[in-house]
């Protein structure tokens, strides 16, 4: 894993992780409209993930015992280890509503820590992004 002196954005030498792939990816926020489309059918569905063998990338989950949103990796289909946890639907759009397919590749580290732990083949590699939540909105 490589970084950018200029822009800190981190690359790799996959074919999802390279500086050409990372540069467009698209910096737009979801918004808030969007977020909430997507908290409200987490609480009808609980998961927004890729389902297949091994791993799976980033998704998220409705926890409706505990009424909390979290952000986690997946293997196998299922929520593997939690990277945050959003202990109110508010918070949880909020935090959406200020994301972009850029932010939640994994290739910078936000200011609340978030993405530090990951490594070089987790970035972009199925990453959150808004067209898998298109399609969980179907």
């Amino acid at each position: 894993m490589s970084k950018s002196p200029s822009s800190l954005v981190r690359t790799g030498n996959s074919a999802w992780n390279t500086l050409e792939i990372i540069q467009n990816l698209s910096k737009e926020k979801y918004g808030i409209d969007f977020a909430k489309q997507v908290a409200n059918k987490l609480k009808e569905k609980k998961l927004c993930c890729r389902i297949h063998r091994d791993y799976c990338g980033y998704g998220l989950d409705y926890d409706e015992d505990n009424d909390v949103y979290g952000l986690k990796t997946f293997y196998d289909g299922y929520p593997d280890q939690t990277i945050k946890i959003f202990n109110t639907q508010k918070e949880f759009e909020k935090w959406l509503s200020n994301q972009s397919d850029f932010s939640l590749s994994g290739t910078i580290i936000h200011e609340d820590g978030l993405f530090e732990n990951i490594n070089g083949w987790q970035v972009n590699n199925q990453a959150l992004c808004r067209s898998l939540m298109d399609v969980f909105l179907m």
